[in-house]
């Protein structure tokens, strides 16, 4: 009989034990709970009664430990750690769930298998049995059968199945362990499929747990993911314990958030960017500060599961599109297909990730090859040896065939691609996020699950990873707000909705879909997007690091093509003049002057002068400071003054500094009034003759 609670016994394979070291050895058992006694002791009656264990003696003893299944019953299992570690490993390890999940296709019907208690099912060949000894209650026993823990219990369980299934039943089969996803495409194949698989399974004497299997169901949880006809969708207990994660408190807590949502990045567009502020506090050496741009940051990573929708499954007909993109702080790519003829398109899956450390400071073009490169190395399995277009906004790809290449990396990552093939396209950056923005964004109220459906086809392909442009973006898509806000842009809109508005400025602008454009037949798309004065700065800026650092003509010539704001070079030259890197970077250009440094052979030879203030008044009221400084020493006394005059200066350098430090040669000074005044010039003369102006004396 197939169905039973009772595991069967696989026909024609035995599990072997293979040690480096022979040597026998003996561990103490772990206390058992109370509580757990009773449930322990049924549970190990019942497995002697199968003949998964046996009483024996042996050299060999392990610990027995319990864990707690899901229907809170119990599993004895074997703490082979110490066993493990002497055991010949096999390198058979199940399939990757997320290379699974893709090779689904479109279908109709479903049945999920769940086979019982699968490792038992597998007895160990006789003069094994003596090493996976365990001992409970004064009494030593044997595993007959295959013990859960053994390291090599995976492998030798996936061997033994795929004897038994064979290439034939594997076709319309995916096996992982011990579930069994049956897929059909349509009703009557399907009962077909079960029919041969049961015939199978009870020809090799395996059975199966008919609780815990579904059948010819239109979606089923598998593999933490709901499977449906059409697509493959998050498991809502995983975005609900997503979006009840407690905010974290300490490193290890946000550590096990973000493995939480790791297990959906395929589903999340820009993931990588959501978590670049979090990812630092991960680092070792790295203190642990959490302030408002880490909330944030989490927040939106909780928003963004909120809204993921269905992956669709791959149609072995259609092409294969990845779009690739890359920022300052990450790449990102989005793999999707679309039909020959209809041109529909659907998503497939989405990849992102940070930059680390030095990958930061790539060229722009090594940043956009590095997510070509993450994008193939993700997509491999499906996407090589198939037709491939690859769509980039960066120009400068797609010559990477034929140009001549000088960078070692670039040349390595050009090898690496090239077993594939494909061809690339290039679309600019400025259609997907600023000329598109009606269509590929959507407006304010609607949300992504409404706008996906109602499409019907991609509108964006790639999430653009830049922090900064994620807020530019976000301006642009209210940017029908931003711009009845503004003064000049709201007094337009308010005319040309007029009926009495001049033909003159019916020429220059018009309103569609309530935003502002100004007609420009010269430019590629005939028409400007209208910049509200709130947003000028953040585009400016963002396409002037984008562009790398370009001067403002180069910037002016490039945002002419696309915007318009009213005296938007002279309001170009002002934001770019105040660009950190800029300054701190480009050389200065300014012809210098012709003064010279004040040259001085010996100490006492030149006095430098100078007034510093005015500055807080100080206990005796002082508000001036007198700046002396010997040009050769670079001795420095500063004298506290309540007034800056010629009589309190002339004071404190004849009572003071001439007594104490000497007169000197020369003194030099600026023009200020003080250092012009007839006082001065008469003092001075006669200690000093001529008394010349700084220019003259230099």
């Amino acid at each position: 009989m197939i169905w039973s609670e009772k595991p069967g016994l696989m026909k024609g394979y035995e599990h072997e034990i293979k040690l480096r070291d022979y040597g026998p050895f003996y561990l103490k058992s772990y206390p058992i709970p109370n509580a757990y006694k009773a449930e322990v002791e049924k549970q190990l009656q019942e497995m002697v009664d199968w003949g998964v264990v046996s009483p024996g003696t042996t050299e060999y003893v392990s610990p027995l430990v319990m864990v707690k299944k899901k229907d809170n019953s119990v599993r004895i299992c074997l703490d082979a750690r110490f066993l493990n570690s002497r055991i010949v490993q096999e390198h058979i390890t199940p399939p990757n769930p997320e290379q699974i999940l893709m090779n689904f296709s479109d279908h109709k019907c479903m049945s999920l298998i769940d086979l019982t208690s699968s490792y038992w099912q597998i007895q160990i060949k006789e003069s094994d049995r003596k090493y996976t000894g365990f001992s409970y209650n004064n009494q030593t026993y044997v595993f007959i059968r295959l013990p859960f823990g053994l390291s090599t219990s995976v492998a030798s369980f996936i061997r033994g199945l795929k004897q038994v299934l064979g290439s034939d039943i594997l076709q319309f089969v995916t096996a992982y362990v011990d579930d069994m996803l049956i897929i059909s495409e349509d009703s009557d194949m399907h009962l077909i499929h079960l029919e041969r698989l049961f015939c199978r399974l009870q020809g090799a004497g395996i059975t199966v747990k008919l609780k815990k299997s579904k059948f010819a169901c239109s979606e089923i949880e598998f593999l933490g993911h709901i499977i449906k006809p059409n697509g493959v969708s998050m498991d809502p207990k995983r975005i609900e314990a997503i979006k009840d994660f407690p905010t974290p408190r300490n490193p290890r807590h946000l550590k096990a958030c973000l493995g939480l949502c790791g297990y959906g990045r395929r589903f999340c567009a820009n993931l990588g960017n959501l978590t670049e502020p979090l990812v630092p506090l991960l680092r070792k050496g790295h203190s642990w500060s959490w302030g408002p741009q880490q909330l944030k940051a989490f927040e939106d990573v909780k928003e963004a599961f909120l809204k993921v929708t269905m992956l669709c499954h791959p149609n072995p007909d259609w092409p294969y599109i990845i779009q690739t993109d890359s920022s300052d702080y990450g790449i990102g790519a989005c793999l999707f297909q679309r039909h020959p003829s209809t041109k529909e398109e659907k998503v497939l899956a989405f990849c992102s990730r940070i930059l680390h450390g030095p990958e930061r400071n790539y060229t722009i073009t090594e940043k956009e090859l590095l997510s070509v490169r993450y994008a193939l190395q993700t997509w491999r399995v499906m996407v090589l040896g198939q037709d491939l277009t690859i769509i980039t906004d960066h120009k400068s790809l797609t010559f990477l065939k034929k140009c001549k290449l000088l960078s070692a990396r670039l040349t390595r990552w050009i090898l690496y691609i090239q077993e594939y093939d494909f061809k690339i396209e290039h679309c600019r950056g400025v259609n997907n996020e600023t000329a598109d923005i009606l269509s590929r964004y959507p407006v304010k109220g609607s949300t992504g699950e409404d706008f996906s459906r109602s499409s019907g086809s991609i509108k964006t392909y790639v999430t653009k990873i830049s922090a900064e442009f994620k807020e530019v973006r976000k301006r642009l898509q209210n940017i029908r707000e931003e711009q009845l806000r503004d003064d000049w842009c709201g007094t337009i809109i308010a005319r040309v909705n007029s009926d009495d508005c001049p033909e003159k400025i019916k020429d220059l602008y018009v309103v569609y879909n309530q935003i502002l454009f100004r007609r420009e037949p010269k430019s590629e798309w005939g028409y400007l997007v209208c910049v509200p004065a709130k947003l000028i700065e953040s585009i400016v800026l963002q396409e002037h690091r984008d562009n790398g650092h370009f001067g403002s003509e180069k910037c002016f010539n490039f945002l002419k093509r696309f915007y318009y704001w009213p005296k938007m070079n002279k309001r170009i030259r002002q934001t770019l003049a105040a660009c950190d890197l800029c300054q701190k970077t480009k050389i200065s250009r300014a012809i210098e002057g012709k003064m010279h440094h004040v040259i001085s052979e010996r100490p006492n030879d030149i006095l430098c002068l100078d007034l510093m203030g005015p500055l807080p008044v100080s206990r005796g009221g002082a508000t001036q400071l007198l700046v002396t400084v010997d040009a050769f020493s670079k001795f420095v006394k500063l004298y506290p003054l309540r007034r800056a005059t010629t009589k309190a200066i002339l004071n404190k350098l004849q009572n003071d500094y001439f007594p104490n430090y000497g007169t000197p040669q020369k003194i030099l000074s600026d023009n200020g009034t003080q250092f012009r005044s007839q006082t001065w010039i008469s003092v001075l003369e006669s200690i000093f003759a001529p008394v010349s102006t700084i220019p003259k004396a230099i």
